[in-house]
């Protein structure tokens, strides 16, 4: 059982969840414990920040690459556990901080006001440079922006949060 600290990390083929575990349960234990788990599921899924679940799978210790150190990557953000394609239950909503509800509530109608306003690539784009989201940014451009050493406009600065409150 735990309560997803981190806005979903929606993509086209998977949806990655960071959740704040609280509870485990075995055949062979019943425990309090707290640690964070990465979880991959369907692209497609009911759940939001803030939100109780029940996680039921297989627990995993993250892997490195020959070519990318995985396990470091997320031991920055204090993920030591994976767990992919589990079954999930929510519990309740609401479990997270409320200002950070609300600020990704309204990163969220941001992200969806420039989708409506702004044809693609230009939505996107936008939503990097103003937002720091790159999801749903088209590979080419991404690529675009590694190749010619910009790609640090699209994390969020000063800057960005200026033109952000302007808007």
């Amino acid at each position: 059982t735990g309560i997803i600290t981190d806005p979903p990390d929606k993509r086209a083929t998977k949806t990655q969840l960071v959740v704040e575990a609280s509870h485990l349960q075995t055949s062979t234990e019943n425990k309090d414990i707290h640690g964070k788990i990465l979880i991959t599921t369907s692209p497609i899924i009911p759940f939001d920040y803030g939100d109780q679940i029940v996680i039921k799978g297989k627990l995993l210790t993250p892997k490195d690459s020959p070519t990318f150190a995985y396990k470091s990557y997320l031991a920055k953000d204090d993920i030591y556990t994976l767990m992919e394609t589990p079954s999930l239950e929510k519990i309740s909503e609401g479990k997270g901080n409320p200002l950070y509800a609300i600020l990704y509530s309204l990163r969220d109608r941001m992200e969806h006001s420039m989708e409506q306003l702004y044809p693609e690539p230009s939505a996107s784009l936008l939503s990097g440079l103003l937002l720091g989201l790159r999801k749903t940014m088209p590979k080419e451009i991404t690529a675009n922006l590694q190749t010619t050493g910009t790609i640090h406009i699209i994390a969020i600065s000063g800057f960005n949060i200026t033109i952000l409150i302007s808007f």
